[in-house]
């Protein structure tokens, strides 16, 4: 279970997350926005948005999200394919995303897609795991605007295998919403589109966000900073 708070000492310490496994994963520095992400049963997940406040003493503070991952689960550090249906393990940053409709307020760097744009999946591509906002016509990828009703509202991309992409290693890995309670994505981590906004008007690019994704069975026992 997480702790709901942990008081450091330094504000430009740099975070530690120690979880139930006693492993202690180190955070950039000035990272004080995390979604940690810990799989249950099925394709269920729990969905923890942390954040770090105060100044001269800084405490994690969460609120706790419904979620789901790939319907295969989630994968063990480095095994995660093209296909496979299951969501990277591991640490990675948030940077950008992308929307639909402009219903919200954010400092996240969001940007409007179109119907023209696709996510390449193409292992073989030179483009293989980016955004193409022209792609050649017969290009292979996520039309985005397939789902831009549900699913693609709105999506936060995770920064996993982005740079630089290995080919067959796994592409368009987003938070986004998802279809439904309990059913699994392709890979990608989903909320409900209500949550989805949420964490969209949340995210802060000077807070570092980023998420870390646990395997199943694993969770957090606390969160510190190093001085």
């Amino acid at each position: 279970m997480l702790c709901a708070l942990v008081m450091s000492y330094a504000a430009m310490a740099q975070g530690v997350v120690v979880t139930s496994t006693g492993e202690r994963i180190t955070l950039p520095n000035g990272c004080k926005q995390v979604i940690v992400v810990v799989g249950t049963t099925g394709a269920n997940c729990k969905v923890y948005k942390m954040t770090a406040e105060g100044t001269s003493r800084l405490e994690w503070r969460y609120e706790l999200i419904e979620g789901v991952t790939g319907y295969a689960g989630i994968a063990a550090k480095d095994r995660k394919r093209e296909g496979d249906g299951k969501t990277p393990q591991g640490l990675y940053a948030l940077n950008r995303g992308l929307y639909y409709v402009n219903d919200f307020t954010t400092k996240f760097p969001m940007e409007q897609y179109y119907e023209r744009y696709i996510w390449d999946e193409n292992p073989y591509s030179a483009t293989y795991n980016s955004l193409l906002r022209n792609p050649a016509p017969g290009t292979k990828g996520d039309r985005l605007w397939e789902h831009r009703n549900l699913q693609y509202r709105y999506i936060v991309v995770v920064e996993y295998n982005t740079s630089p992409a290995v080919p067959g290693k796994g592409s368009a890995i987003f938070i986004h919403a998802w279809r439904a309670r309990g059913k699994g994505t392709a890979g990608c981590v989903g909320v409900s589109e209500q949550n989805m906004k949420r964490i969209v008007e949340w995210l802060d690019p000077d807070q570092k966000p980023h998420i870390l994704i646990l395997p199943k069975g694993v969770t957090v026992n606390y969160m510190l900073y190093n001085n």
